[in-house]
């Protein structure tokens, strides 16, 4: 298991508190193993959400004569466990999830602990830099063309508050 997130924070464009990213990599076998850790699985919820906002605004705008079904369709092949787990592949997570004894032989390349990972680090992202974190992660994931989405973002910039949380 790797340690240093140095490179992939650095590929994502975001800074990410090393104790969230942390946390964003702790699998619930690692924590149970090691005392009862926080795990990653809030994160992951919050991840799994944005993702599915995120994708759906694009699409939404980059699709302008579909159908809600053709929409619902395209989001569900972009959002699922198979291309986040491909995602989290490409970005390394596998390296990078902490696991506990019981899922450390073959839970670095199950689908489900991959892309719920891959959650998780989009969901310490958004707590981190929300904007960034969208363009990154769904440039990354779609291969967007980012600049074309770019008023998008802002938008979301000026409605957001100074703070957030």
């Amino acid at each position: 298991m790797r340690t240093d997130t140095a490179p992939l924070l650095e590929r994502l464009g975001v800074g990410i508190d090393p104790a969230l990213m942390t946390l964003a990599l702790t699998h619930r076998s690692y924590a149970y193993e090691n005392g009862g850790l926080p795990t990653n699985e809030r994160l992951e919820f919050l991840g799994d959400a944005v993702l599915g906002l995120a994708i759906a605004s694009l699409l939404y705008a980059r699709e302008p004569d579909w159908a809600e079904g053709e929409l619902t369709r395209a989001r569900a092949a972009l959002v699922n466990r198979r291309s986040l787990a491909e995602r989290a592949r490409v970005l390394g997570l596998p390296q990078l999830v902490r696991l506990g004894r019981t899922e450390a032989g073959e839970g670095r390349s199950k689908e489900s602990i991959l892309a719920n990972c891959f959650e998780a680090v989009v969901g310490a992202a958004t707590q981190e830099e929300y904007l960034a974190v969208l363009k990154a992660l769904c440039s990354e994931l779609h291969r967007l063309q980012v600049g074309t989405i770019d008023g998008f973002f802002h938008r979301i910039a000026t409605a957001l508050p100074e703070e957030v949380g």
